[in-house]
């Protein structure tokens, strides 16, 4: 599949977000209002509650070459303008339109040199900072005039509408090339997309905030750090030199106190970006820890306190119109992407994962795990499960597919937990598929445990799915380890390969129908993707 230019995604998100308001928007929430008039609001009869959250996740082959991709956004900026103007603005508008054209009539159409799975995920991530993180908020404000205009209370700034999801540079179901250091690799350079985009916006709000008046807890916070700084002025001053900021390099007088508290996220995050360029330098240090010992964001929650202090400062004063602008943006891009962009899926084949745990009991002499049948491995699994020694022996021999499933599951222990989404397993065929990756993960250090998802793809595996998951419901100690909420994956493409495109259609519908009624005979909520 093709994927949409740079220009055409961000015209696309702009149409939307122009025609979601009173006629699109509106009128959902309209409709949601008449059906429950008296006792809910509209965003609770969407089932938007603010404990919910939504991912949606997009695969997609892309087939252009960015390359081309801005030479087109350029033309069709210029195109956009052209009619508006006269004169030499034309006369120029047209010959930057010729120039792009040009240097696309002579640019190769397909890229010669094999992409890797960091160059996909720097091409994916360049939609964040050039789409993506702009029109979020573009659309939370849309929403916000719907509501307003039916007399409804705005979105609350701290929970997010969707999130995003990827498995650029997780999924390594049969790529070689994805490694345990491409997944590391790609979850930094999302962090580092993350805390530039910040940078830029705390950079943007120093000029905006340069507000003296405030609440007491505002002023309150300002002269903690005020204070704080000026204990060690020498080196603070020593280090914003060296850092060389464009703008507000110099001390920033107690009078500005939001500059204040801004100037000091400037500096975490400016440490928060240095740390990330240095785990991108050295493989083998731990992101997480690394992030932890050096003065860096690690916790969202460290960034959205003091900016959700600003506005309900501002607000208390009365200057709402300037707390409803950057600052109210901000607050919706970090709710939305919080430090670590978007959540990164991890899928491995189910046989990558009994090849191990096979290697483990052979080492230890229990036997071939492979060779045992279904009900062997669960009794097997939930005893290792439910009791508290270690499985895996330190120096055990591995032949290189196991190392690097292993070596897998202890870079996710290495981490933030924000950064990653769901361990997928493709090809699921049995309960015991799901219960080796749990283990693998306690045995590896993997705190808190991804959260395990099977992906049934052959029409085989979709008709056994209802029974794979009741196999797994009724074992106590799994039903108790996922509180009640579970998510399955069924495979379109698989599927219809396997049994052609009528009867995977039909097969998907039966199964997902009975995943449903499987999941509620146990009082499971079920996800699906």
């Amino acid at each position: 599949m093709q994927a949409p230019s740079r220009d055409s995604v961000y015209a696309g998100s702009l149409s939307v977000c122009q025609t979601c308001g009173f006629e699109r928007v509106g009128s959902l929430f309209r409709s949601a209002h008449r059906a429950e008039t008296h006792t809910h609001a509209p965003l609770a009869c969407l089932g938007l509650a603010p404990t919910r959250t939504y991912t949606h996740k997009h695969t997609g082959h892309k087939a252009l070459r960015a390359s081309l991709l801005k030479k087109y956004a350029v033309v069709r900026r210029e195109l956009d303008t052209h009619s508006k103007q006269g004169g030499y603005e034309q006369i120029e508008t047209r010959a930057a339109i010729e120039a792009a054209v040009q240097a696309a009539w002579r640019t190769d159409e397909i890229r010669r040199s094999k992409p890797t799975p960091q160059d996909e995920m720097r091409s994916g991530l360049s939609y964040f900072s050039t789409v993506i993180f702009d029109v979020v908020p573009a659309f939370h404000r849309r929403i916000d005039t719907a509501l307003a205009k039916m007399g409804q209370p705005l979105l609350p700034l701290d929970k997010a509408l969707f999130k995003f999801g990827s498995w650029m540079g997780g999924d390594r179901d049969g790529n070689p090339n994805v490694t345990a250091e491409t997944t590391r690799d790609v979850v930094v350079l999302a962090r580092l997309e993350a805390v530039n985009s910040y940078f830029r916006q705390v950079e943007n709000l120093m000029f905006d905030l340069s507000i003296w008046r405030c609440s007491s807890e505002m002023k309150e916070l300002a002269e903690r750090i005020a204070a704080a700084e000026s204990r060690e002025a020498a080196r603070v001053a020593e280090e914003r030199k060296k850092r060389n900021y464009a703008d507000f390099w110099a001390p920033i007088p107690s009078t500005e106190p939001f500059r204040v508290v801004l100037s000091h996220m400037r500096d975490r995050l400016y440490n928060t970006r240095q740390v990330l360029h240095q785990c991108l330098i050295h493989p083998n240090m731990s992101v997480r820890g690394a992030l932890e010992e050096g003065g860096a964001y690690l916790d969202i929650e460290d960034m959205a306190r003091p900016l959700q202090l600003m506005y309900d400062s501002l607000i208390s004063t009365h200057d709402e119109s300037v707390a409803n602008a950057r600052l109210l943006d901000l607050l919706r891009q970090i709710r939305t992407f919080g430090l670590s962009l978007m959540g990164l899926d991890i899928r491995q084949e189910s046989t990558r994962h009994t090849e191990v745990v096979d290697a483990i009991t052979t080492y230890l002499g229990l036997g071939s795990y492979a060779s045992w049948d279904e009900a062997k491995r669960l009794k097997f699994l939930t005893d290792e499960l439910q009791g508290k020694r270690p499985l895996m022996p330190p120096g055990m021999d591995m032949n290189p597919d196991v190392k690097e499933v292993v070596a897998t599951f202890r870079m996710l222990s290495e981490l933030p937990h924000d950064s990653l989404g769901a361990y997928i397993i493709s090809m699921a065929k049995t309960a015991s598929d799901v219960l080796a990756v749990v283990l693998l993960q306690r045995e590896t250090g993997v705190r808190p445990a991804l959260r395990v998802v099977p992906l049934f793809e052959t029409l085989e595996d979709l008709n056994n799915a209802p029974d794979t998951m009741t196999t797994l419901f009724s074992n106590d100690w799994y039903r108790s380890h996922i509180n009640g909420l579970h998510e399955c994956m069924i495979g379109y493409s698989d599927s219809g390969k396997d049994a052609g495109r009528l009867a995977a259609a039909w097969a998907l519908y039966e199964t997902q129908e009975k995943l449903v009624s499987v999941a509620a005979k146990w009082g499971v909520c079920a996800m699906g993707a």
